[in-house]
């Protein structure tokens, strides 16, 4: 290597040129492009559906989950707990647990759209408001099963801010 490779190099600099880095490298083989199409599958995978965790990004799932006992762990718990129950009854005493730790609103969509059966109409007012600010942070991707609810919930209440706000939700 000449004096001025070296000091390119020093500079952080390659010592191949744009061409020859090219060409000094093997082509990708069918095995590689399958691999690499495979891997970037399972990322669509992973980001778009919310579906769930392809078995290769199982592993960093798990890392990323918060320490058992910390608050957020105790939060995922009772997310947890709310989808698992099955009466009617279970799913609002769930939900009135939830709020009495004071955790924040789920952002769940599936999740946020059966707790509008709530009876209460101050629940209802919390679980549109955080889906108008989970649509404004990301676009709401289970319209449908959210819409549905909104008829019956403008029927059962006569509270104008909840009128307000399913207006808002049917425009989207």
């Amino acid at each position: 290597m000449s004096n001025d490779e070296q000091n390119h190099r020093k500079r952080g600099g390659s010592y191949y040129t744009e061409g020859e880095r090219k060409t000094k490298g093997k082509p990708q083989s069918q095995s590689d492009k399958r691999s690499s199409a495979s891997y970037k599958s399972d990322l669509e995978r992973l980001f778009d559906t919310g579906g769930d965790v392809p078995e290769r990004f199982q592993g960093m799932i798990d890392g990323l989950k918060p320490k058992a006992g910390t608050p957020e762990a105790d939060r995922l718990e009772a997310i947890e707990q709310m989808k698992k129950t099955e009466s009617f009854r279970e799913f609002v005493e769930a939900i009135n647990a939830f709020r009495l730790k004071g955790y924040g609103m789920p952002d769940d969509e599936d999740l946020l759209a059966r707790m509008l059966d709530h009876p209460s109409e101050r629940v209802a007012i919390e679980v549109l408001r955080h889906l108008l600010d989970l649509n404004g942070r990301r676009k709401l991707q289970r319209l449908t099963p959210i819409k549905s609810r909104l008829p019956t919930l403008r029927s059962m209440s006569d509270d104008p801010a909840i009128h307000a706000l399913i207006a808002t939700l049917e425009k989207l």
